[in-house]
């Protein structure tokens, strides 16, 4: 029998607080580690004051560019953990996890420092130049940068003629040559690696057009068209599904397909896709990917056309919503509204925690339900704990200050609460409200992926900060979400980075059934020789857009 883990009381003023690097290398030689972050005294500055960078220099070059670090202030402790000599010596690969188990003594655990900052090196080493064989670089190296005398310089310059008379350079100073110059200041553009895999698209081939003779390059992959009803925010709703998916379960249930077979699964499928519609109207898709029978699960995006649709834009987008159903027509659906934000690194964190080990909650927007489903509670802003998500449903939020914030809000503005008529921009909300719940959960999204401590006194600053129609107007933008929305930060996509159409995972669906396979070859030519017919200089574009 495993024995219960020692608790141990930790004071904080009897434990010294120090700060931890994390080199992305194996140390050997600390010194050398330690020369590489610029000396004791570079990391020692760094630590006091957060505006001095930590640099991690690889090779001893002035014109090496170094990997700066970022900091966390999350808290970690560091314990001292004797084990009998005779288990870690006869054991010498094993981890202190596996060393402990294998102790039949309890072995003694003693707090010894709290970590309270942490430098990372998460930034990518950019391209290096040696410059060993550049004359003109060892030249300036030794005769300036590494000058120990005023007189060393002085030489310097006199023997490059003061650096006049550049304009006297001969002809042959411009040829095709090594110019010995210096590196430039910086080759990448780009802070973090990126994998690129080059290869071939195993799913197209190239083939030969009988009648122009031209060389295509086609799909191999058959894709089943999924027959999405994916619809902009001002067209009125379908009253049912597609005609061709109608028909399809007709033959599916007639067919009476046999036990496990695909067709069966699917039809179970489907009847658990509107049982759960049944149950509420309104489902993000990671919440119905997290709730499914996993039997079901591959069949769910082959299900979801025959009961629901999506709207591609407005306080709805990429909801799935039970066909028949219209939330412009009524304020009560103003629960369902949904809030997007691009967080980076969200496959990342979806991988943190195992299925097995997820807390389920009942979603509030389920709470008056017969029915009681439990969901992950990552997949709901709290406020508290960094979301697995990036789509929330403003009425499952469970945020304090979200939610005193509606209470307080419904019962100051009593029926103006709601609009009159849901609009694009912000659906039945008003726009004081749903401007301030985006502007905390922005805030506070930023503080997690950066792992600050939220200040409530700036939330207490945004609660009573005086909003109105015109101010919140000019700050939406077009696709109805918030130009803020978009969280800008080193661990957070910005808009140029994702661009105007990225999708969540509420979207990956709807792109994956409909959006990218609708293109007609011809009509995309078409219009692409009216646009050249209006511009010449696009002409030589043509022969690169057909492959």
């Amino acid at each position: 029998m495993e024995e219960e883990p020692q608790e141990v009381e930790l004071h904080s003023m009897d434990i010294p607080h120090v700060a931890a690097v994390e080199l992305p290398l194996l140390v050997k030689n600390e010194d050398k580690a330690i020369k590489a972050l610029g000396g004791k005294q570079k990391i020692s500055d760094s630590i006091k004051d957060s505006s001095i960078p930590l640099e991690l220099r690889l090779r001893n070059d002035p014109f090496q560019h170094p990997i700066q670090a970022a900091y966390s202030t999350n808290e970690r402790i560091v314990l001292k953990i004797q084990i009998k000599k005779d288990i870690v010596k006869n054991n010498p690969n094993k981890s202190i996890q596996e060393l402990i188990k294998l102790s039949e003594t309890k072995p003694k655990v003693k707090p010894i420092a709290i970590i309270d900052k942490t430098y990372r090196f998460r930034g990518m080493s950019d391209f290096q130049v040696i410059t060993k064989r550049n004359k003109m670089i060892q030249q300036f190296k030794s005769g300036v940068l590494e000058a120990k005398n005023y007189d060393t310089v002085k030489n310097y310059v006199l023997n490059h003629e003061n650096f006049y008379n550049l304009s006297d350079m001969n002809n042959e100073y411009f040829e095709n040559k090594d110019h010995q110059l210096p590196p430039p200041p910086i080759f990448s553009h780009i802070n973090y690696p990126y994998t690129f895999k080059y290869q071939k698209n195993p799913f197209t081939s190239i083939v030969k057009d009988e009648q122009s003779g031209d060389l295509k390059l086609i799909s191999r992959k058959v894709l089943e068209k999924l027959h999405t009803v994916i619809i902009p925010y001002e067209k009125e709703i379908p009253k049912e599904p597609p005609q061709i998916l109608t028909k399809k379960y007709e033959e599916l249930i007639k067919s009476r397909p046999s036990f496990g077979s695909p067709d069966d699964m699917l039809v179970k499928c489907i009847e658990w896709v509107k049982h759960i519609f049944d149950i509420k109207p309104f489902w993000l898709r990671r919440q119905l990917v997290d709730i499914i029978p996993k039997d079901y699960l591959k069949h769910l995006k082959n299900a979801l056309p025959f009961v629901t649709y999506v709207y591609k834009s407005g306080p709805w987008r990429f909801c799935n919503i039970k066909i028949g159903i219209d939330p412009k027509s009524d304020p009560k659906y103003w629960i369902y509204q949904t809030e997007y934000f691009r967080v980076l690194g969200r496959s990342e964190i979806e991988n943190d925690t195992s299925d097995d080990n997820k807390k389920k909650i009942i979603p509030k927007t389920l709470e008056d339900s017969k029915t009681k489903i439990e969901i992950s509670q990552d997949l709901i802003f709290d406020g508290i704990n960094l979301p697995t998500a990036i789509t929330f449903q403003i009425g499952d939020i469970t945020d304090m200050d979200i939610t005193s914030i509606i209470t307080i809000h419904k019962q100051n503005k009593g029926s103006d609460f709601l609009k009159n008529e849901s609009d694009f921009q912000n659906g039945w909300i008003n726009n004081q409200t749903i401007e301030l719940i985006r502007k905390i959960m922005r805030y506070k999204l930023n503080c997690m992926v950066k792992e600050e401590s939220i200040d409530q006194n700036k939330i207490y600053k945004f609660t009573t900060l005086n909003f109105n129609k015109e101010d919140s107007h000019e700050k939406e933008i077009e696709d109805g979400q918030h130009d803020e929305d978009q969280i800008i930060d080193d661990t957070l996509m910005n808009d140029e980075e994702v661009g105007d159409e990225a999708v969540g995972e509420d979207e990956e669906e709807v792109e994956d059934g409909e959006l990218h396979h609708e293109i007609d070859e011809d009509d995309l030519m078409s219009k692409l020789q009216n646009l050249i017919s209006e511009n010449k200089e696009l002409q030589h574009l043509v022969g690169f857009v057909k492959q």
